[in-house]
């Protein structure tokens, strides 16, 4: 396992030693999970190249085609560095994984060579360490030390990690096309298939363990699991590029009316498995509203978020994105929310805001304007009202929901329409 050679402060080293120790402590206490027979039974698993993954993924850690980092500040000191070389050769793909605390990069290239106490195991073992070739880096972020659960671990590291990697590393997809190729997208669904049969059979006392997101992939029949794999692709992977490099969506997006009239999110945050902003963390509001969001903005600029409300069947969802290409003013960063409230399995109201500039030449004169649905009158605000003054609440979206309010209750909230129209 390779850890860069660059000197870090006592800091920094504490927390990747945190993130280490979780680590290890999780691949311990999954020892007994995985010596189950139906664990087994995906240990014989046979990829394309006929090899097991057990024993092919093994193989490929001893080789230093798959590696590990621990703590956020090297990814985030990675990922800038990868930045920088994509300007002058493809880099490679960025991945989610079935935690939001655990990243993969896939490169077409060897990025960290192998420290001398894996050259020395890799002697030992009578594996030969290539020079060069593909290269998966497997990164646990600082969240990661709060996850302390090795079955929701073993599904991640012992499957879906494995899978990824060896597709990479064994050439099933043509890397420099990045996750737009059908082969990158046909590798993920079979590692989304690979998930939903383990977590199938797994006993009932186990699965009742398993995270929403990681439970609902056992539930989910042929098409839906293919509609899981392709959000995957589209929102929680992308290609290595030159930071602030902005390329179109290459997939067709649904308008923000289309989303209201089909009852799904537009911003697609459930897609995006953002993790749980832990309570004391620094600008989070207080109960009962819980905030997810990676606090980064992506390379495309963008940063995505939720505010959640739980009161029985009762959810009231404040999605929003932010978007540095746009001039910071009144609003900051803001470039949509979408409030959603859901009773039981029923929308109840949904409404996608953005903004306008009431005088050009002033751009503190903007205010929101409702870009899709609406906003029902009866609906108690009170929940709302107290998201908006919380201090923790991003103030991009405590100023924009405080000016919706004020023009719903002035009766001058305008939909586009009416804008553009003159009403």
């Amino acid at each position: 396992m390779s850890t860069s050679p660059e000197s870090e402060s006592p800091t920094t080293t504490a927390t990747r030693a945190q993130v280490h120790r979780a680590f290890l402590d999780n691949l311990h206490t999954s020892g007994e999970l995985v010596q189950t027979d139906l664990f087994e039974e995906f240990h014989e698993f046979e990829l394309a190249s006929g090899d097991r993954l057990s024993d092919a993924y093994t193989e490929a850690i001893l080789r230093n085609q798959i590696i590990f980092h621990f703590g956020s500040d090297d990814y985030e000191r990675h990922m800038g560095q990868a930045g920088r070389q994509a300007t002058r050769r493809p880099f490679g793909i960025e991945v989610g994984t079935l935690s939001p605390h655990v990243r993969l990069v896939l490169s077409p290239y060897t990025v960290f060579a192998p420290t001398e106490d894996a050259r020395q195991q890799a002697e030992e073992e009578e594996v030969a360490i290539p020079e060069e070739g593909p290269q998966a880096i497997v990164y646990f972020l600082d969240g990661s030390v709060h996850e302390k659960d090795a079955v929701n671990f073993a599904p991640n590291f012992a499957l879906f990690l494995p899978f990824m990697s060896l597709a990479l590393i064994q050439g099933e997809y043509p890397v420099e096309l990045g996750e737009r190729s059908p082969e990158f997208q046909q590798q993920a669904l079979t590692a989304f298939e690979l998930v939903h049969k383990y977590v199938h059979g797994l006993p009932e006392e186990l699965r009742a363990q398993l995270s929403s997101s990681i439970a609902r992939i056992g539930n989910l029949d042929p098409n839906a699991l293919r509609i899981q794999a392709e959000n995957f692709v589209r929102y929680q992977t992308e290609s290595m590029k030159m930071p602030g490099l902005y390329e179109r969506p290459w997939f067709k997006k649904e308008t923000p009316k289309e989303a209201v009239e089909q009852e799904f999110g537009h911003l697609h945050v459930d897609a995006r498995n953002l993790p749980l902003r832990p309570a004391e963390s620094e600008g989070v509001p207080a109960v009962p509203w819980t905030e997810y969001a990676t606090n980064r903005y992506t390379r495309n600029h963008q940063l995505f978020g939720r505010y959640e409300h739980v009161d029985g069947e009762r959810i009231l969802r404040v999605d929003y994105q932010l978007d540095t290409t746009h001039m910071p003013a009144k609003y900051g960063f803001f470039h949509e929310v979408e409030i959603m409230e859901v009773v039981g399995d029923k929308m109840q109201q949904h409404i996608i805001l953005g903004q306008e500039v009431g005088n050009p030449v002033d751009p503190n004169s903007v205010f929101p304007i409702i870009i899709a649905g609406q906003l029902n009158p009866e609906q108690e605000m009170g929940i709302l009202h107290q998201l908006i003054a919380d201090k923790g609440t991003k103030p991009e979206i405590s100023h924009v929901l405080a000016d919706t309010v004020e023009l719903q209750d002035k009766g001058q909230l305008l939909t586009v329409d009416q804008w553009r129209s003159g009403k």
